[in-house]
């Protein structure tokens, strides 16, 4: 083996070690060994560099080339959980009513818009009534109760929805000015329960809630949920999408101990949504943002005995955080064999840092 063969051979072993620790990422606690999860969160770019020197290996030597395919098939799983075909097969046919699920991280509909406070409101509440929701979920999610000059973001949503029923969590309020962020839930249908669940986190934001519905006949529970935010603020992100680092603020330490620190914390909060879902009384409907990826503990614990409708219906890897292309960190899962998926898809405007995602439903016949 020549030497500059020997140099790529290195470098694929590399890589090689990378995706089995990204891949396993999805089963080892991050509070267990959190080094792991950042291979979880490189996932994506690791593969391409495997698949592009198992590619080099395929026309040089055939022996390394297999042994890398047996590796790439191990991680099936994880492959499968960021990729979907099953747009290609969306089904409309249903005996039974079909339902939109609307979930959104609405970034408090444009806040703090250095550019113009609640610039692009508007559009955000456009998505929404467009999308014609017959459930709505949002994240971030702020009001105003009671103020002479600004409008409530509450009144705004329900003009334009027609929903009526809501369950609204405030995560905190100013009583001053009667702002107020949290967590909602709003549905054209009746709401004959509503919880929150408590576990640790950083930030009141960052909590689940559930609200029971009366579908025709039948009562489903919704969780909605906003797991631990990675908390770069945009000093951190310049740097990560900056092509210069000499003309950044760059802190590794900062960012690497903010990373580690909500890995774990996502993990604790997982492990408690994970438990509250088993022991639901009725079928149910888990989404929201959790601020990690589908090759992820979070995902892996979150999603166990749910259909996650974006590999169900969707299409392509089905990027939901506006700032990076192929990160899919909004998730909207439904328990096994109590639903019909017969649509996902995501509006692709940047109004938000997330985009809106929506899942038509329906709940088949009971034997």
């Amino acid at each position: 083996m020549r030497w500059w063969q020997k140099l790529i051979l290195f470098i694929t072993i590399i890589f090689a070690l990378l995706l089995i620790g990204a891949m396993l990422a999805m089963y080892i606690s991050p509070e267990k060994f959190w080094p792991l999860a950042f291979l979880g969160l490189g996932y994506f770019p690791i593969l391409l560099c495997y698949m592009f020197f198992m590619l080099l290996w395929l026309f040089m030597r055939r022996k390394i080339f297999y042994g890398m395919l047996i590796i790439l098939t191990l991680g099936f799983t994880a492959h499968l959980r960021h990729f979907s075909l099953g747009g290609l097969k969306r089904s409309s046919d249903s005996e039974k009513p079909v339902y939109t699920l609307m979930q959104y991280n609405v970034q408090g509909f444009d806040a703090y818009n250095k550019e113009g406070k609640y610039k692009n409101r508007d559009q955000i509440i456009a998505n929404i009534a467009n999308a014609k929701p017959d459930i709505l979920c949002m994240e971030e999610f702020n009001t105003y109760t009671n103020h002479r000059k600004e409008k409530s973001n509450l009144d705004m949503v329900m003009t334009a929805t027609g929903l009526k029923n809501y369950y609204y969590y405030k995560a905190f309020e100013n009583p001053k000015t009667t702002r107020s962020f949290g967590l909602m839930i709003m549905t054209k249908f009746p709401i004959i329960d509503t919880g929150h669940l408590e576990y640790l986190s950083l930030s009141p934001l960052n909590t689940t809630i559930y609200a029971d519905l009366l579908i025709e006949n039948d009562t489903v529970r919704v969780f909605c949920s906003h797991m631990q935010s990675t908390q770069l603020n945009h000093y951190d992100l310049e740097f990560i999408e900056a092509s210069n680092e000499a003309e950044t603020d760059f802190d590794a330490d900062r960012i690497t101990t903010k990373l580690k620190m909500s890995f774990s914390l996502r993990a604790q909060e997982a492990d408690t949504v994970a438990t509250h879902i088993k022991a639901s009384p009725f079928p149910m409907i888990s989404c929201g943002d959790f601020n990690d990826t589908p090759v992820s503990y979070t995902y892996h614990k979150m999603s166990h005995g749910m259909e996650d409708a974006f590999l169900k219906r969707g299409f392509g890897v089905g990027a939901t955080y506006a700032p990076f292309p192929f990160i899919r960190i909004d998730f909207m899962l439904f328990k096994d064999d109590a639903f019909d998926i017969h649509d996902y898809y995501t509006i692709k405007d940047k109004s938000s840092d997330h985009y809106p995602c929506i899942t038509k439903f329906s709940i088949p016949a009971k034997d």
